[in-house]
């Protein structure tokens, strides 16, 4: 794979004017981190689909990534290049005009970035922010436009398997909310809340939940090892217990209260564990953390505005 050094690019003069000329469908990203890749990857595994598949993402769509700083800049035209995606050290070298800005910054810097840079955009542009907290009010003033969309994505979405909690002003009409949708499908589950404030709730859920599995996962692999496993054989064991029994709460139309005590004989094994887990409110810290994860999401989010 060859790479392309984007400081080679020749850049236009920073006028201020958003670019014009251009039609077709046109995704920005503004910052190259996880997000952008795990997103960009998936639009790429759709495009590479597309044959046969009517729900693929269009190949006509143009994405670009807006990266200052290096060595991330080059190494995502390294890896994306290739693929006719745009690196670029600013949105005032983007050739042709953004119709869906995706401010994927975090959220201590995005006040500064979106008001330096958003007026570089088309005033009809959609923008979708995925910095944490940050609520749709500030952004929309912060970038001089109604159309905002907030997502609360989690890290499973590097893999394909995330999930994605989303919020949209009421200037986001049904199109609007198709488009981010479909940019955003490929990295997972993507669900719709009609209350901004829900956010916190889906970052106590999903957005922070993959540290919970992490945590879960990493106490079973140390519980087998204090029973005689080795690290590798616990760690498989539990890896698989865990994806498995999602893959089968995904399948089931039982509860998951339900489907536990399909597995728990009475008097047996499991419901002598669960019986530990019951006697140290293992449930009540659960629901204690994620109310202490929602209440630190709003403190944060009211730093950054």
């Amino acid at each position: 794979m060859s790479q392309t050094h984007t400081d080679s690019i020749a850049h236009p003069p920073h006028s201020g004017a958003p670019i014009t000329g251009a039609t077709g469908e046109h995704i920005v990203f503004v910052g190259g981190g996880n997000m952008t890749r795990a997103i960009v990857a998936g639009l790429l595994r759709a495009r590479s689909h597309k044959a046969g598949n009517a729900d693929s993402a269009p190949t006509s769509t143009q994405i670009s990534i807006v990266q200052p700083r290096n060595p991330k800049r080059d190494q995502l035209a390294q890896d994306f290049g290739e693929h006719g995606i745009q690196v670029v050290v600013a949105p005032a070298d983007l050739s042709t005009p953004a119709t869906i800005v995706v401010w994927s910054v975090k959220p201590q810097v995005l006040k500064a970035v979106a008001q330096v840079e958003a007026h570089h955009f088309n005033k009809d542009a959609l923008h979708l922010s995925i910095a944490a907290g940050v609520p749709t009010v500030s952004i929309a003033d912060w970038v001089q436009n109604q159309r905002v969309v907030r997502a609360m994505p989690n890290t499973p979405a590097m893999v394909g398997q995330g999930a994605t909690g989303l919020f949209a002003t009421d200037a986001v009409d049904a199109a609007d909310r198709d488009k981010v949708t479909a940019l955003l499908r490929h990295t997972g589950l993507c669900l719709w809340v009609e209350q901004e404030h829900l956010l916190e709730a889906v970052t106590a859920v999903s957005g922070s939940g993959p540290a919970y599995m992490f945590y879960i996962l990493d106490a079973m692999v140390k519980g087998g090892v204090a029973l005689g496993l080795t690290a590798s054989v616990a760690k498989e064991l539990a890896m698989a217990t865990m994806t498995g029994a999602a893959a089968l709460a995904q399948q089931s139309s039982e509860t998951p209260a339900t489907l536990r005590q399909n597995v728990t004989s009475k008097g047996g094994a499991t419901a002598e564990a669960v019986r530990v887990f019951d006697e140290a409110h293992l449930d009540d810290t659960l629901q204690k953390g994620m109310q202490a994860c929602a209440a630190r999401a709003r403190e944060m989010g009211q730093l950054f505005i």
